[in-house]
C-alpha cells in the first residue's frame, strides 16, 4: 500500500509530465471471513502510514455499508474498510 502511494508521489517528477494523482482514500469490501481477517490487519498497516482507517462489521444485510456508499449492497457482506489520508497539519 504504502509502495503505491510512493510511487504516485514521485511519478509526475519522474515521468516530466503532469498527472492527476489524488490521495483520496479507499473502500475495501469483505464478503469471506478470510478477507475479513485481511482487511483488519489493513486497518492497522494503514493507521501506521498515517491513514485515517475504520473497520465496520457488517450485520448480514450490508444495510451500515448501503447507508454510506450509497451504490454498494450485498446481503453477503462480512465487513468493511475505509481508509483516507489522514489531513494534513500546517
Amino acid at each position: 500500500m504504502q509502495n503505491s502511494v510512493a510511487v504516485f508521489d514521485r511519478l509526475e517528477a519522474e515521468a516530466g509530465q503532469a498527472i492527476d494523482w489524488r490521495k483520496v482514500g479507499s473502500l475495501r469490501l469483505a464478503s469471506s471471513a478470510d478477507r475479513w481477517s485481511e482487511i483488519r490487519r489493513s486497518m492497522t498497516l494503514a493507521k501506521s502510514f498515517g491513514f485515517d482507517a475504520d473497520c465496520h462489521m457488517a450485520d448480514g444485510s450490508g444495510r451500515h455499508v448501503h447507508a454510506a456508499w450509497q451504490l454498494v449492497a450485498n446481503a453477503r457482506l462480512r465487513g468493511t474498510l475505509s481508509a483516507v489520508p489522514a489531513a494534513e497539519s500546517d
